[in-house]
């Protein structure tokens, strides 16, 4: 029997990329073979290119839905700002809705500018098939940014913001293994998957059921919208698992500079993990560092308010 994959996406002044990713999508339809349907929800606003035009020419020979709006809203970068995430949130969710009335098995969720191998769906298929509780399933998305942590690394880990471990911890940025807690660290060096509270690298599969069983959205209102998203999920009994075997990538234009402060933050907070003796030094140690943080934490906050208020006046 043919199984249905809903592909979700958003789009805007796609066009320096989109027949790249269009023909990503094109692939993965050949790979699968006629095993597989594919119905795809497709966002696209205020682009002032040609993104529009192009994605319902490609559309016209499958199916799917395209929904465009002129909202007149600023054009995001990937930054933790809660009013990008709730309209982040809004867009996704605009997508989701779309899909009600639709029977599908697979969920893909797909950022437009994610690159990804031509065997990619099949491996994120296969292994939530077999592992029945894989409620969504992410990659190791990695970013052409060096390792700060390891020098011999020449990639970092991209979705830090999105990734936390089931401690709570938020992933460490600019860092090939974004994890913090030792057993997490391991387990990413080994190639093996991991259980997280929340992830998403761009792209990620949910299994169909969940969605339309439980009307799970998306809500940018707490901060990134995949935490809400995932904590839905988990609710339900299943796992959130990033799996170190699965690739993708992201190819930034322009030059990343680190954040000096973040850095800080997220080495004093590598180094804390690392105190487990109960020994009187290491308690000193843990003093210390616990400082530091509540300082560069604050130090990080001031700096990007007081950004954010410069652009105001600008």
């Amino acid at each position: 029997m043919t199984k249905t994959i809903a592909i979700i996406s958003l789009w805007r002044d796609s066009q320096t990329y989109i027949h790249t990713s269009l023909n990503q999508l094109s692939t993965q339809e050949y790979e699968l073979g006629s095993d597989y349907s594919f119905f795809y929800s497709f966002y696209e606003n205020d682009s002032v290119d040609d993104t529009s035009k192009i994605l319902r020419e490609w559309l016209e020979d499958r199916q799917g839905i395209l929904l465009t709006q002129k909202l007149n809203h600023p054009k995001w970068e990937s930054v933790p700002s809660i009013t990008r995430t709730e309209a982040m949130a809004q867009y996704r969710n605009i997508c989701l809705y779309a899909l009600r009335d639709r029977k599908y098995d697979y969920l893909f969720i797909i950022d437009s500018d994610i690159y990804y191998d031509k065997d990619l769906f099949k491996s994120m298929i296969h292994l939530i098939d077999n592992n029945q509780t894989y409620g969504m399933l992410t990659p190791n998305t990695q970013q052409n940014v060096s390792d700060k942590f390891d020098l011999n690394k020449s990639t970092s880990y991209y979705d830090s913001w999105a990734l936390k471990d089931l401690q709570g911890n938020k992933g460490l940025s600019f860092s090939y293994n974004p994890f913090v807690m030792t057993a997490d660290r391991r387990k990413w060096d080994r190639s093996l998957p991991i259980s997280v509270a929340s992830a998403f690298g761009g792209i990620s599969l949910v299994r169909g059921e969940l969605l339309q069983e439980k009307k799970i959205i998306w809500n940018g209102d707490f901060g990134c919208e995949h935490w809400y998203f995932c904590e839905k999920i988990r609710e339900m009994n299943y796992s959130i698992i990033v799996h170190p075997l699965l690739l993708a990538e992201v190819r930034h234009i322009h030059f990343v500079r680190p954040d000096l402060f973040l850095l800080i933050v997220d080495k004093l907070r590598l180094i804390q993990n690392s105190l487990r003796k109960n020994t009187l030094q290491n308690r000193l140690k843990n003093i210390v560092i616990t400082f530091g943080l509540y300082i560069f934490n604050f130090l990080f906050f001031l700096k990007k308010n007081i950004s954010r208020m410069i652009k105001l006046l600008i």
